[in-house]
């Protein structure tokens, strides 16, 4: 018989800084603290520390901390929340703010675009007309105008000038 997850048993993987428990065991790829509690699928330590502690939770509502500690799971800290207010709190902090984000966002959607960055390079240098260019690789003109001017397809590769303005 499977012994129940209890308060007691999260405490074990934890340290008290302050009011803070802060996780010091296995977290996600994403950094949230999880857990397995008998072998089975993780779960998101928080979502247990919660219901652990009286809380309700509907299925895939999430649990927010009001301290801004990714790994605390203290439960006074935890609260209910929404998806869409996570997402207002990290961008007040700047969450999406910074240009890995941008890189990365960018780098998921080129992966199944029609353009490559080799090609968004040939379209940047190429001395033909927009409209010549547009109709070689089929896309809008306004599309190859953007790309030309440096608004989309940027190129975040660091090099030797990167952040004194130039561009790759």
């Amino acid at each position: 018989m499977k012994t129940p997850i209890t308060l007691e048993h999260l405490k074990a993987r934890i340290d008290e800084v302050g009011q803070c428990w802060i996780w010091n065991s296995t977290t996600s790829s994403n950094g949230y603290p999880i857990i397995k509690p008998y072998g089975c699928r993780c779960e998101l330590a928080r979502r247990l520390a919660f219901t652990l502690a009286g809380g309700t939770l509907n299925p895939r509502e999430p649990v927010a901390v009001k301290c801004d500690e990714k790994l605390c799971i203290n439960p006074d800290h935890l609260e209910k929340s929404t998806v869409s207010k996570i997402g207002k709190n990290a961008a007040k902090r700047g969450g999406w703010k910074s240009k890995t984000r941008g890189a990365k966002i960018a780098n998921a959607k080129r992966k199944t675009g029609k353009l490559s960055m080799d090609i968004a390079k040939e379209i940047r240098y190429s001395a033909e007309t927009l409209v010549v260019v547009a109709e070689r690789f089929k896309i809008n003109v306004s599309w190859a105008k953007k790309i030309r001017n440096g608004s989309a397809w940027k190129e975040y590769t660091p090099n030797a000038f990167t952040g004194l303005g130039a561009r790759a």
